[in-house]
């Protein structure tokens, strides 16, 4: 296993909550957001041209799958270091629009 560190920082919006709608720095949220990353980049290296099963397989492979009969442990492996406060602490809705997210207030 090769080990990087990296820095990051987010341009738009991502929901890094926990069950209580809280931004909190955390591992899963955050692996949620670079595998729903990957799929893109995987999109574009296939033209756009995507064969689903085999997307689903290598995305299994590199991230951890528990479906089809047989599980795979993910690849990845990460551990978040520091969080930095950025400089909006309120999504101004009325100038940006609002944000929703499906599950937010399902009873």
């Amino acid at each position: 296993m090769k080990p990087l560190k990296l820095k990051v920082r987010f341009l738009t919006p991502a929901f890094l909550g926990d069950a209580e709608q809280k931004g909190v720095w955390r591992v899963p949220p955050f692996k949620a957001q670079l595998r729903y990353w990957w799929r893109f980049v995987y999109a574009a290296s296939q033209n756009h041209g995507v064969d689903i099963e085999r997307m689903r397989q290598a995305e299994g492979e590199l991230f951890g799958a528990a479906s089809g009969g047989s599980g795979y442990a993910s690849k990845v492996r990460m551990r978040l270091d520091c969080w930095r406060v950025g400089n909006l602490e309120k999504w101004d809705s009325a100038k940006y629009g609002a944000i929703s997210h499906p599950e937010v207030g399902r009873s």
